[in-house]
């Protein structure tokens, strides 16, 4: 390799090693300070917008300033009807296995008396709009198009499993994304978020577009506030 070529290509690593490392700290602190000060009138009212705008507009300022291609970051709809047909292939095929595992936990482990009680959460359809453009969509944007990118351009290689393929991106980034839940709110089982975190971080790099990862994470949420309403502890 050319040295000027490749004394280039380090220093441009260090920089996105710098601002990668700067925008994960500075957003959670952001965050954490933010839950903390949720006494305060107005941050309780719109803590939802303002926690969704840091993740949203920070990282995105950052690739305005460096005029990075928005596509490099998942933004784009290329590949978006392959990567519904891959969300709804993970729904079909997890669902049902995650729903036994969630009543075998709580009713056999946890030890709770679970009853069923089939019906909706209340205010369903707001409750879906509010998962997907104030939880999943700036989440997925800050850890798999933002930071997954970085970490994805930082360490290429990627986990071979056969025909499923993992960068170390998506699992990097997966770690930050849990340790980001225990960090806001110190509870151990939040660490859980790891392994659908993976499945999110796949469907990323799979088709290259936040499309499926951001459908998914909401339906995720949306499954399990499902189960918390139909299985009721008596």
């Amino acid at each position: 390799m050319d040295p000027a070529v490749e004394k280039g290509s380090d220093v441009k690593d260090k920089l996105d090693f710098v601002e990668f490392i700067s925008v994960y700290i500075g957003v959670n602190l952001a965050l954490k300070i933010l839950d903390e000060s949720r006494s305060i009138l107005w941050i309780q009212e719109y803590f939802n917008v303002i926690v969704a705008s840091i993740q949203l507009y920070v990282p995105l300022a950052f690739i305005l300033i460096r005029r990075q291609n928005f596509s490099d970051f998942g933004i784009t709809f290329q590949n978006w009807k392959k990567a519904l047909g891959g969300f709804l292939i993970l729904m079909g095929v997890l669902f049902i296995p995650y729903t036994v595992g969630f009543y075998s936990y709580h009713s056999f482990f946890l030890q709770r008396s679970l009853s069923l009680h089939w019906h909706f959460p209340e205010a369903l359809g707001q409750a879906a709009l509010f998962q997907l453009f104030f939880v999943a969509l700036p989440e997925e944007f800050f850890f798999r198009g933002y930071l997954q990118a970085r970490l994805n351009s930082l360490f290429p290689k990627k986990l071979i499993l056969g025909r499923f393929q993992l960068s170390a991106g998506a699992i990097l980034a997966s770690v930050l994304f849990a340790l980001s839940h225990v960090w806001i709110v110190p509870q151990i089982d939040r660490l859980a978020v790891f392994f659908p975190s993976l499945l999110f971080g796949w469907l990323r790099d799979r088709y290259q577009t936040l499309t499926g990862s951001v459908l998914f994470h909401a339906a995720c949420n949306l499954w399990n506030l499902w189960l918390w309403t139909i299985f009721v502890s008596a």
